[in-house]
């Protein structure tokens, strides 16, 4: 039976958009002399099973990464029946990898760093609550600016991988990390001056309603249309805030809760600035860029109001300390590192756990638990906010780029 090959597009990176794939009338697995990948793909007869033998999904990633020519199925020779390849290229184009029979060591290892980030971030709510309880707005300016500090200072031994990152792009960098850092001043102060007037499970279950928010300020700025699965979720999820707020039946936010409304806010416009960003200067240049350049924004403001320090700082320096290398730093090295290992869709039901891990600690450190109905209502929350992540158009869902929390 003569060959025919079958040409088409993919909605995929530049550098990968075109994909050669042949089809001939038998099933088998054969590998192309020139492909570039470091194994071939067996479909069965009926292309009901695609099974991969080798590091196909790395090697996607390494391309896409280096940018380099050809296509992330080019050169890939394969002989099944068309249903086979439609199954192959579906399930390419939903999320740039291919089918898999289980879960590799490999994203196991990344759902559980993803973990430990979002316990670490459940844990910084009641820290940080005990931190700035009976504190002034400026002694809650010196805590920030010393968390920032610290987490900036714990890039010192990877600094030559930052300014190596930066060679050759000018001040782009730099300009976008002041513009996200400024973004990062202002939600966190609002988020922190919040927590002294309400409890960290209430704040964590406001603060989650920025990753609803997300979709909803992307289509204002470029005036796509909302998915329904966006519009559903965020109405679930601030339904499921709303009851949080009402233990007693009666939905009453104080203060605390309205200041954390505002941080959310200033979150979600920080997520659209970084995955803005991201496509246009180095990583790794905006993740020290930004935090630097919020400590410089509470420096200056310190500056300004002047504060009366702290009398006592034990548990002031403690609450820095960790927030500032634990729940910063190495929360962001290690979201990076679990990030390149699991799927977006799994990254995001990860990380809207926050709430609930703010919850536990709360009661593990401070003695308060939420009521049943409030446990009820977090959990709608937290299946709102994954279920419109996790099913939502990916071209909706910005990078999963989240910053320091």
């Amino acid at each position: 039976m003569p060959k025919r090959y079958w040409r088409t597009k993919m909605n995929l990176p530049p550098a990968s958009r075109a994909t050669t794939l042949t089809h001939s009338g038998a099933s088998s697995t054969s590998r192309s002399k020139d492909s570039p990948l470091l194994g071939c793909w067996r479909v069965s007869m009926r292309g009901r099973k695609i099974i991969s033998e080798g590091s196909f999904r790395d090697e996607l990633l390494r391309q896409g990464e280096s940018g380099g020519g050809g296509g992330m199925l080019q050169s890939v020779a394969g002989r099944c029946y068309p249903f086979a390849y439609a199954l192959l290229l579906h399930s390419a184009r939903a999320s740039t990898s291919l089918p898999r029979t289980r879960v590799t060591s490999r994203e196991r290892a990344g759902a559980l760093a993803l973990v430990v980030v979002t316990i670490s971030w459940g844990v910084s709510f009641p820290l940080v609550s005990d931190a700035v309880t009976g504190r002034s707005g400026g002694q809650l300016l010196i805590f920030l600016g010393l968390r920032f500090l610290l987490a900036s200072l714990a890039f010192l031994p990877i600094m030559g991988r930052v300014i190596a990152a930066g060679a050759g792009h000018g001040a782009r960098p730099w300009l976008f990390s002041l513009v996200i850092g400024a973004l990062l001043f202002a939600a966190f102060y609002l988020q922190t001056l919040g927590l002294k007037y309400t409890t960290p499970s209430r704040s964590a279950f406001v603060t989650m309603l920025s990753v609803p928010m997300v979709p909803f300020l992307a289509a204002f700025m470029s005036g796509r249309r909302l998915s329904r699965v966006h519009v559903a979720g965020s109405i679930l999820a601030i339904i499921g805030v709303a009851l949080v707020l009402a233990p007693e039946g009666r939905v009453n936010p104080n203060r605390g809760d309205l200041l954390t409304l505002g941080s959310a806010f200033f979150f979600a416009v920080e997520i659209l600035m970084i995955e803005y960003a991201t496509r246009r200067a180095p990583a790794l240049c905006l993740a020290f860029g930004q935090i630097a350049a919020a400590a410089l924004f509470f420096g200056l403001a310190l500056l300004i109001v002047q504060p009366i320090w702290p009398a006592e700082w034990p548990g002031l320096m403690l609450g820095v300390g960790v927030t500032g290398i634990v729940c910063t730093t190495f929360a962001l090295g290690l979201m990076t590192w679990g990030g390149a290992r699991v799927r977006a869709e799994l990254a995001a039901v990860i990380f809207a756990l926050e709430p609930v891990s703010a919850a536990f600690f709360e009661w593990a450190l401070q003695g308060r638990a939420m009521v049943l109905s409030q446990w009820v209502a977090g959990l709608v929350v937290v299946a709102a906010v994954a279920g419109s992540s996790y099913f939502g158009a990916p071209e909706e869902n910005p990078a999963g780029a989240q910053g320091p929390r």
